[in-house]
């Protein structure tokens, strides 16, 4: 049976405080406050967040990367780029 997603959550951020070399994506994040009681438990590894808004992000630190919509293999090539790996297939 899968677990609520309140465990599942709370289970992810516990093993993302110990372990390094990992990608957490907050997709379509409608308010950057929203972040706030994650990103600061987040240290270690690396949070790519995408959104549609321009606002609040420079505030908490974020940089920003304004892109259009992106096919798939460009979106594959962004994603490698950032998070600095050698091979998308990684």
């Amino acid at each position: 049976m899968p677990w609520p997603v309140e465990e599942a959550a709370a289970w992810a951020m516990s093993w993302q405080s110990t372990h390094a070399e990992w990608l957490l994506i907050f997709d379509n994040v409608e308010q950057a406050a929203d972040l706030h009681s994650y990103l600061g438990r987040l240290a270690r590894g690396s949070v790519l967040i995408t959104t549609r808004r321009d606002i609040g992000w420079q505030a908490m630190g974020c940089t920003s990367v304004h892109l259009d919509v992106l096919d798939p293999q460009a979106a594959t090539a962004v994603l490698a780029t950032l998070t600095e790996s050698a091979d998308p297939g990684d």
